[in-house]
């Protein structure tokens, strides 16, 4: 599952950048701009996104961190 992934990198190994994130997962960096978004719209995490399409997640909710348990 690739939400599971992209939620396992951005906890256990802090990726936080869009394009390391979609390298990682081999997706393209459109795909996990959706999945950062459907995140940032449940709460998990708050991103700032950047001219360029550059994605920086800055902040990781507990309740993202306790789905990975």
């Amino acid at each position: 599952d690739v939400v599971a992934r992209v939620a396992a990198l951005l906890v256990n190994e802090s990726v936080c950048q869009n394009d390391e994130l979609a390298e990682r997962v081999s997706k393209p960096v459109a795909f996990v701009d959706f999945v950062l978004n459907l995140m940032e719209g449940s709460g998990h995490i708050k991103k700032s996104s950047y001219i360029g399409g550059l994605s920086r997640v800055w902040q990781i909710s507990p309740s993202l961190k306790r789905t990975l348990l």
